[in-house]
């Protein structure tokens, strides 16, 4: 049996792109305008104490702030969940092609009180019938407006590095990724979060 021959790749151009990349990110994808018109809606609405897990449990060892969820179900959400959508659809094709079929509400974060924090975790521990597969973060706020608080992922060296913070930029990553958000030591900063979910890894 031959041995199968490897093209010189001097000479050739993949047209599939490289998948299962760590994250992608889209630099400035909701305008001024719409991370302003954003923040407006996620402040209308009551606050509620950051939790964990299915049961809601609030451990302020692992995660402090506060969350406004945006339902598909509220017609001026509309808009939100079509854009985020549209990215979606496009990175999910170009780096990972998930098998995915919908994408949960979104939560408005706030992180507003000096060590406002959430530590090291993944998206996808979470016991429920379709695993997240995808998580989505939009940076809401100027990064001059607040001071800390930055989104970081794990690299394999064991440390943290931080991620692009420009605002309007929609950050999309990996559910299984390990990430955390620093502690918060001055202003405010304002984040929208969504997961994208599908069948089981198989």
């Amino acid at each position: 049996m031959s041995e199968r021959k490897v093209l010189n790749r001097e000479y050739t151009y993949y047209l599939n792109p490289a998948t299962n990349n760590e994250w992608a990110y889209l630099k400035e994808y909701f305008t001024h305008e719409e991370c302003d018109r954003i923040i407006g809606l996620g402040n209308s609405h009551p606050r509620q104490v950051s939790a964990v897990n299915v049961t809601n449990d609030v451990l302020n060892s692992l995660r402090k702030g506060h969350v406004v969820f945006l339902k598909s179900t509220d017609s001026n959400n509309d808009w939100i969940f079509e854009k985020m959508a549209t990215a979606v659809r496009g990175l999910n094709k170009q780096f990972w092609n998930f098998d995915l079929n919908f994408i949960e509400t979104l939560q408005f974060s706030i992180y507003d009180d000096p060590n406002d924090f959430y530590g090291a975790h993944m998206d996808m521990a979470h016991a429920r019938p379709e695993a997240r597969k995808l998580s989505i973060v939009v940076q809401l706020s100027d990064p001059a407006d607040y001071q800390g608080s930055n989104l970081q992922f794990h690299s394999s060296n064991l440390n943290f590095y931080d991620t692009i913070n420009d605002r309007g930029t929609l950050i999309a990553f990996p559910s299984y990724m390990v990430h955390r958000v620093t502690p918060l030591t001055s202003g405010i900063r304002y984040s929208l979060v969504s997961w994208v979910c599908g069948p089981p890894f198989k």
